[in-house]
């Protein structure tokens, strides 16, 4: 993984075989970013697992190991019980054209990886909070 950090911009490039979550949490944590969102993620992945929400606090996981090119990639970061969480979404392309996407659940780099994250700070303060109404962990704003 290469990074670097400019004021509330932080540049990622991961390298295949690194798992996406694990390394954009290790980045988070090495430069002290609490809360952000992800501006930009391109790349191409594999082992994808996808979600669909299907209603209370629950999804609906597929699998998809063959992965495809990552067309885009947006969320936000948001502490989560005091640790970095990302809250993920993607769009991958086939080598047919067609598109899939939804929730990303888990993801490994096969190809490349490179994600802009925009850091939040001093007018909000961002966690994720459990919602009564969803069962998801909502993105509470203070």
């Amino acid at each position: 993984m290469q990074y670097r950090r400019a004021e509330s911009l932080l540049v990622v490039h991961l390298e295949p075989g690194e798992d996406v979550f694990a390394a954009l949490t290790d980045v988070v944590r090495l430069v002290h970013m609490s809360q952000g969102f992800v501006v930009s993620g391109i790349g191409h992945i594999h082992k994808v697992q996808l979600g669909y929400f299907i209603g209370a606090g629950a999804y609906a996981l597929k699998d998809f190991p063959e992965g495809g090119e990552l067309l885009s990639l947006t969320g936000n970061l948001a502490p989560k019980d005091g640790e970095p969480f990302f809250h993920l979404h993607a769009v991958l392309g086939r080598d047919d054209y067609s598109v899939f996407g939804g929730h990303l659940a888990a993801a490994e780099v096969d190809v490349t990886v490179e994600v802009m994250l925009k850091e939040v700070g001093g007018v909000a303060r961002m966690r994720r909070m459990p919602e009564e109404a969803t069962g998801l962990d909502g993105l509470k704003i203070e």
